[in-house]
């Protein structure tokens, strides 16, 4: 559908109506016509795939286009009075905006060199050649099939039901009035057919709830899926280190890195059954001791507060902070770089 305003409506703070509505199928109404409840008449017809434009006798056999359209090459839409020649000159000129909005612009105005004032606007721009094909209707949804419950009344549709009765009814009619003038035959008939109306609706109830029973049980005897068993982790294999016995000079291997023993194990049972003497254990190499640092002085003591003493280098005079209860200490000056000897 396409809108045609005037440039005042079209500029109006809140909102102006449009002039025309264009619709789908290229009727032109007015806005009276187009807002009316049960649909109201078009006062115009535009072929999009011929360019051309009819008035009121759009519908007529005879009818004359009053106006033709034809694009040019930069894609302005010119409309013209008569058949678009080397004589015909075009009217109004339709050229499109960067919103996609066709401005309209008579030709003296689209022309001129200095300004250009469209005198309408159309929203969204039309294409000349194309016709815009009608939105095509929602078929209808069919409606859903009555539900089959097993019986035969609901294979049967109800007319044959009705014919089979009036067949009845012509063949058994005199024996049917005869029946139905006994009182004690009718009221026996009522009562049965009651009787048979209760007992389907009992039976259809039962059935009802017995299914809804059967899915209760089914949800609670629903189990859950068990998790997924975790992997083990496999225990990394002892690392061994090789070794060459003292005794017999045979490798063997053991997960000491300095045994204190270097025997294998046929030479750690025959000292053990004394067959041969136990060898001298190896000496295992003592750690060297830190040699202890140089002290340059002792720090004079100043004052404890808040669990920290304090103390001054007796060389620049800088105060220093430790911890009060942890004994004899070294500390370094942070401003002369000494090392100082303290007591906490």
């Amino acid at each position: 559908m396409f809108e045609i305003y005037t440039p005042k409506a079209w500029f109006s703070i809140f909102g102006g109506s449009e002039s025309l509505r264009i619709d789908d199928n290229g009727y032109i109404y007015t806005l009276k016509e187009a807002t009316r409840v049960f649909g109201g008449n078009p006062c115009g017809k535009i072929e999009w795939s011929e360019g051309k434009i009819y008035g009121k006798d759009f519908a007529n056999f005879t009818r004359a286009p009053i106006g033709y359209m034809k694009t040019d090459s930069d894609g302005v839409i010119e409309v013209y009075n008569d058949v678009p020649g080397f004589t015909a000159a075009p009217v109004l000129y339709i050229k499109k905006n960067v919103d996609n909005v066709g401005e309209v612009y008579t030709a003296e105005n689209y022309l001129s060199v200095i300004r250009r004032d469209p005198c309408g606007y159309i929203k969204p721009m039309p294409v000349i050649g194309t016709p815009t094909p009608p939105t095509p209707p929602t078929p209808p949804t069919p409606p859903d099939p009555p539900p089959v419950d097993g019986k035969i009344t609901s294979l049967i549709p109800a007319g044959v039901w009705v014919v089979l009765g009036i067949a009845i009814f012509l063949l058994f009619g005199e024996e049917i009035g005869e029946k139905l003038s006994n009182p004690v035959f009718v009221i026996s008939w009522l009562g049965l057919s009651a009787l048979m109306v209760v007992w389907a609706r009992h039976n259809r109830k039962k059935k009802a709830n017995k299914q809804a029973n059967k899915q209760q049980n089914n949800a609670r005897v629903t189990k859950p899926t068990p998790a997924p068993t975790p992997t083990p982790t496999p225990t990394p294999a002892p690392i061994s280190y090789a070794h060459i016995c003292e005794n017999c000079g045979k490798t063997y291997h053991s997960q000491a890195v300095n045994p204190r023993v270097n025997l294998c194990n046929a030479c750690k049972k025959a000292v053990k059954n004394g067959e041969i003497p136990q060898p001298t254990p190896t000496p295992q190499p003592k750690p060297t001791p830190k040699p202890a640092p140089q002290v340059d002085g002792t720090a004079n003591f100043v004052q404890e507060t808040n669990g920290k003493s304090v103390f001054a280098c007796p060389f620049c005079g800088a105060k220093l902070a430790v911890p009060t209860g942890k004994g004899q200490l070294v500390i370094k000056c942070a401003k002369c770089a000494k090392t100082l000897a303290a007591k906490s």
